[in-house]
């Protein structure tokens, strides 16, 4: 089992930011505070939950950087 690179996680920590700031506007479309801070709050709570995962995977498939 190969262990991520630092350089691996930040990949892996760009990719599901986009990713979930994508997938979260398209939920909660655009406009107000209100989706403004929901908004925020989910892209952070799929960070935690999806960052180590991503980068392990990406990791075990060779995909090192």
């Amino acid at each position: 089992m190969a262990a991520p690179t630092p350089n691996t996680r930040y990949v892996a920590h760009t990719a599901v930011g986009i990713a979930g700031g994508a997938i979260v506007q398209k939920w909660l479309g655009t406009g107000g505070l209100i989706v403004f801070l929901v908004s925020g709050l989910l892209v952070i709570w799929i960070h935690e939950a999806l960052d180590a995962p991503v980068a392990q995977v990406m990791a075990e498939l060779g995909l090192q950087f």
